[in-house]
């Protein structure tokens, strides 16, 4: 059949000389020189379909379909289905307004959520550096005050280059102040060493397996 056009519902109808095709069969057995128990005859039908959608895209299909009978029966009987059919989807872009969303919330409340993050975050950070700066005042009172002993009591006090390890059996008494130091190196006749470690200035004298000590933090200006 020659290639045809048409638009919307249409209907094809075409001659089908059965009794050719048997004798046509019947010449190419007689060449061959035997005779096959089944005869066949298949249609096949193509069909390209464009059209437009309603919702705007265009579509661009092509349907192959074919039937199958037995021609020694003396009864056409089609062996595949008669009808064919095959679905699809039309995208088409549609602009909506909706709440733009994040996470499933408003983007109004995740941004007044964020505000008030940030302003927490802000009073803690300002919470941590006034209590830093609290404590580093207090250390640098220590210190400049432990500069003040050294030069008062310096005829006590040696310099040191280590911090000794606690031996075995060593007991360690914190003293409270470092005058409480002193009276305790006047008292045994003994010095107080002095040593810069760790951020930390050390007093310490030892009488026997006692450890006399006191500690400031050092912080530098």
């Amino acid at each position: 059949m020659p290639p045809t056009a048409e638009q919307g519902d249409f209907t094809i109808n075409f001659p089908l000389d059965i009794n050719a095709y048997i004798a046509d069969m019947a010449i190419i057995q007689q060449e061959v020189g035997f005779t096959s128990q089944a005869s066949s005859l298949t249609l096949q039908a193509t069909v390209h379909t464009t059209g437009q959608a309603a919702a705007g895209p265009s579509f661009d299909k092509t349907f192959v379909q074919s039937i199958t009978t037995n021609l020694n029966t003396g009864v056409l009987t089609w062996t595949t289905a008669l009808a064919q059919s095959d679905s699809g989807t039309i995208q088409a872009p549609k602009q909506v307004n909706t709440a733009a969303r994040l996470l499933g919330l408003p983007v109004i409340i995740i941004r007044i959520a964020s505000l008030c993050v940030l302003f927490i975050i802000a009073i803690l950070l300002g919470l941590y550096f006034w209590v830093f700066r609290q404590k580093a005042g207090v250390a640098l009172n220590q210190s400049m005050q432990s500069r003040q002993f050294n030069q008062k009591y310096k005829e006590f006090i040696v310099e040191v280059q280590e911090w000794p390890q606690r031996g075995i059996g060593e007991n360690i008494l914190t003293v409270n102040s470092l005058d409480e130091l002193i009276k305790v190196s006047q008292a045994m006749l003994k010095p107080v060493n002095h040593v810069v470690s760790e951020g930390l200035d050390v007093y310490w004298l030892t009488d026997g397996n006692t450890r006399y000590e006191h500690r400031t933090t050092v912080t530098s200006q």
